[in-house]
Parts: C-alpha cells; sequence; structure tokens
C-alpha cells in the first residue's frame, strides 16, 4: 500500500520539527485505531509517544511492530503481524556475548541492551557451566542464555535451543552467527509430555505462551483457537528429542514448564541434570495443569535439592520444609527461579553463595 505523501513524510522525517511531531502524534492514533479498531485512551497515546521518542522508528514496518510490541496480544489481540526486518535488529554486548535485539521491543531486547535482563541467572549459568558440557535451552527466546552456554562450554559442548517463535529463533540464529558459535542446534518447536501440536499465543514482544492441551481437542476453546495472535506449532517431548548425555536443563516457557518435565521425566531420570526453572503456581496451573507443590515435589522425590535463585544478589536460598515454604509464597502469581541440583551434583555449587537449611 502507497500512503499519501504527507504520511510518508512523517513516517522517514519524523523528528525534525515540532509541527512534525504533531503530525506524528495524530498518526499514532490513526495506526493504532488501523490495528486495535478503536482510538487510543490518553495513557495508551501517551505511552505511543514516550516509545516513539526513545526508538524513533523510520519505516513503516517498524512503526507497524513498535505499536504491535508495546501493549500486550494476549488482550489486545490486533489481527495484523509484521515481520522483523535487518531496521529492527540492534546488536549489543551482554555478559561477554553478542547478541541481536529487536529495537521495537520494550521487554526482554529492552532489558538486554541496558544490561538488566536476569543477571542473577546469567551469575548462576557462568558459575555452573563447565567446557564440553551439554545444555538444553528451553524457551530460549532470542538466544541470551543459549549463547552464553555456546561460549563457555565451547567446541566440545553442546547447546540445544529450544525455541517455537519463528521471530525469536531468527534473532537467536543470527547472534549464533555474529559469535561464530556452531555449537548452537535450534529446535523450533514446543515441549510438552505428548507429541504433535500445540497452540502458541504471542503475547508482549518477544514473550509469548503455550494455551494447554489438556489431553484432547476439547482443551483449546473457540477463542484461543481463533485468537488472532495464535499459531498452531509442533509439540515434542524431551525425551524423544534428545538421546545423549545432558547436564543442565534451563526451563523458562511460561507455565509449560510441568508438561516440560513429564515429557522428559526419562531424560532426567537417566542423566540426573541440574535443572534451573521459572515457576509460577498460576501459569502452573493454567498450562501444565499441576500444582506448584506438585511440580516440586516432582524433582524433590528425584533425590534433587532445591534452590531458589535470588534475584537481587544471586544467592541460593534453600527450599526446606515444603509446607513452610508454600505457605510463605506470596500469591499465585509470584513468580520465582528454582535451581534443582542433584545430591551428588552439589559440588557445583561451591563458587556460589549458598544459604542451606
Amino acid at each position: 500500500m502507497r500512503l499519501p505523501r504527507p504520511v510518508r513524510h512523517i513516517i522517514h522525517y519524523p523528528y525534525r520539527s515540532t509541527a512534525q511531531r504533531r503530525s506524528l502524534f495524530c498518526w499514532y492514533r490513526i495506526l493504532f485505531r488501523m490495528l486495535y479498531g478503536r482510538w487510543p485512551a490518553p495513557a495508551e497515546t501517551q505511552r505511543l509517544m514516550e516509545s516513539v521518542s526513545v526508538r524513533q522508528p523510520r519505516k513503516l514496518p517498524s512503526h507497524v511492530r513498535t505499536v504491535l510490541n508495546l501493549f500486550n496480544q494476549a488482550s489486545y489481540g490486533s489481527p495484523f503481524s509484521v515481520q522483523l526486518t535487518a531496521e529492527d535488529v540492534r546488536v549489543v554486548e551482554y555478559a561477554g556475548i553478542k547478541i541481536a535485539t529487536d529495537a521495537t521491543d520494550w521487554v526482554i531486547s529492552h532489558e538486554i541492551r541496558h544490561a538488566n535482563y536476569e543477571r542473577h541467572m546469567v551469575n548462576f549459568f557462568q558459575h555452573v557451566l563447565r567446557p564440553g558440557m551439554t545444555m538444553i535451552d528451553v524457551g530460549a527466546n532470542i538466544g541470551l542464555f543459549s549463547l552464553l552456554a555456546a561460549k563457555i562450554v565451547g567446541a566440545t559442548g553442546k547447546v540445544y535451543s529450544i525455541e517455537p517463535r519463528g521471530e525469536n529463533a531468527r534473532l537467536l540464529l543470527y547472534s549464533a552467527a555474529l559469535n561464530h558459535f556452531d555449537n548452537i542446534h535450534l529446535l523450533p518447536t514446543a515441549v510438552g509430555d505428548a507429541t504433535g501440536y500445540t497452540l502458541y499465543q504471542t503475547h508482549i514482544g518477544a514473550n509469548g505462551a503455550l494455551m494447554s492441551k489438556n489431553g484432547d481437542d476439547a482443551g483449546f476453546t473457540d477463542h484461543a483457537i481463533l485468537n488472532p495472535t495464535s499459531q498452531v506449532v509442533p509439540m515434542a517431548r524431551l525425551d524423544n528429542l534428545i538421546s545423549e548425555p545432558v547436564d543442565i536443563i534451563k526451563l523458562d516457557i511460561e507455565g509449560a514448564e510441568g508438561m516440560a518435565l513429564r515429557g522428559g521425566s526419562e531424560l532426567v531420570r537417566a542423566n540426573r541434570p541440574i535443572i534451573t526453572s521459572e515457576a509460577s503456581a498460576e501459569m502452573l496451573g493454567r498450562v501444565s495443569n499441576t500444582s506448584l507443590r506438585d511440580y516440586l515435589v516432582f524433582t524433590r522425590t528425584q533425590g534433587y535439592r532445591q534452590f531458589v535463585i535470588d534475584r537481587c544478589d544471586s544467592h541460593l536460598r534453600e527450599v526446606g520444609d515444603l509446607d513452610d515454604f508454600l505457605a510463605a509464597w506470596p500469591g499465585i502469581l509470584h513468580i520465582e527461579d528454582f535451581a534443582f541440583v542433584p545430591q551428588e551434583k552439589m559440588g557445583t555449587l561451591a563458587t556460589l553463595d549458598v544459604h542451606q537449611n
């Protein structure tokens, strides 16, 4: 579509004068209406203009992606999407690696560009990973932890990056090429407790989530299937995907962690890897149909010790009595990062600050 000349002028030269900034203000209100079918509320308009002033997109696709990535598509649900282009890519260095980020993503890419993204997890992996190890990165997103692992495990090690969202996988592959990492093996699939397919929905920026299938097609509501951000993606069991020894598994898949562990139970029993996992009672129940208690019991009964990785100081706080721990859990929406460590591998935590019970 060829836009009228005044709009083309605003898009390509949006920051030269106050008059043009006012025109851009009107253009973004129109763009919001085109994408979401209504005019933006005052707070939404303010958010749009603040984002534009920071990111300063120059071409139409980037303007559209900026608006789409600002709002949670789980609730806004625009039927429009625009593919990532070279215009949107910003390469930065974080944790000693080059990583390609999405300039229109104000969540994960923004935090990486400002060296703030999950520093407690970066610290954990920097202390635990060793040359020659094999790591499975489940929910690799744009690839920070896959890239970090690839650098540390080296040519004799291996990283399996599991990521169902194509745009994230593209950035991960580009970053792997920038760093000349040949030990990253991308698996563009979701993982769960069955082989087949599932629904994946885009949320904010690079973030998304699986929809629980609950054993049969009836688990997918009409609303979920017809949601404009839904994609049908392949799903596999970890037990069927990986057939070699594994040292570390990282799980960060917005509530599908329970399904992933059920589908990887044989892999876990055979290899007894260190496992890191994000966990939320609400997301585990909604996506994996499991309680936080049952999720923690699963690894505990396998002879694993459990630690919360503190987001502020990276200390490991051991989970002692499970009843006391869950009684103190702040609320159903609360999220923590855990490390599940086999008793015989506790020595790998020697260089970390561990608070044991």
